[in-house]
């Protein structure tokens, strides 16, 4: 096994900084993202279907939402539901975020948040979770 130096480390954990924070300031999110309306979101509910519903229609808030498409199958191995949901002309991000609320609605009854009033002082250590907490509402990966 090859034996690196600290500073070939440290070079080279540098240069794969430098091209992520090239990416993210462009705003690329690689080769296949694109804007998402041609992709389908899904979300596991921890529920058999007819409890998600039982006529067949998208569970609420995604049943009063325009310009989207749902799905609902069986997952596998009887472990629960899943809900598919593609954009045929709403915001992405709005689709995104009400299968959330769908998921967290079906399974606990309400919409759970994750900021609330915070319990520490900010600090630059906790810089990183604050940051991701508030924009964890927001399309893309928490």
């Amino acid at each position: 096994m090859k034996n690196l130096t600290k500073g070939a480390v440290a070079v080279t954990a540098l240069t794969v900084a430098q091209k992520v924070a090239k990416r993210v300031l462009a705003g690329d999110d690689g080769p296949s993202r694109g804007d998402g309306k041609d992709r389908w979101h899904a979300a596991t509910v921890n529920l058999p279907p007819e409890r998600v519903s039982d006529d067949g229609s998208a569970p609420p808030p995604l049943r009063d939402m325009a310009g989207i498409e749902v799905r609902m199958q069986k997952a596998p191995a009887d472990k629960g539901t899943e809900i598919y949901v593609r954009s045929t002309g709403a915001d992405v991000a709005d689709v995104r975020r009400a299968l959330r609320e769908a998921k967290s609605l079906l399974e606990t009854g309400d919409v759970l948040l994750p900021a609330g009033p915070p319990t520490t002082e900010p600090t630059p250590l906790n810089t990183p979770i604050r940051t991701a907490t508030a924009h964890g509402r927001e399309e893309g990966r928490l």
